[in-house]
């Protein structure tokens, strides 16, 4: 079983940033930011291969900080 709070910024998941946006650990949660318009971005744990998966999610949108 997989779960994760996001305490520990070393867990495996993708930390990039590029000018399309970013995904990264922040204030003890994780931030997916997209900056272009019609465009996809996505993480993932580091993990090959799932069976029988369950996904839940505790999610909020924030304003843009710029």
């Amino acid at each position: 079983m997989l779960r994760e709070d996001f305490s520990n910024h070393a867990s495996g998941w993708d930390r990039t940033n590029a000018t399309e946006g970013l995904t990264d650990y922040q204030d003890g949660g994780y931030r997916i930011l997209v900056n272009e318009t019609n465009y996809s971005i996505w993480a993932n744990p580091n993990q090959s291969s799932y069976t029988d998966v369950q996904v839940e999610v505790d999610a909020q949108k924030n304003r843009r900080r710029r």
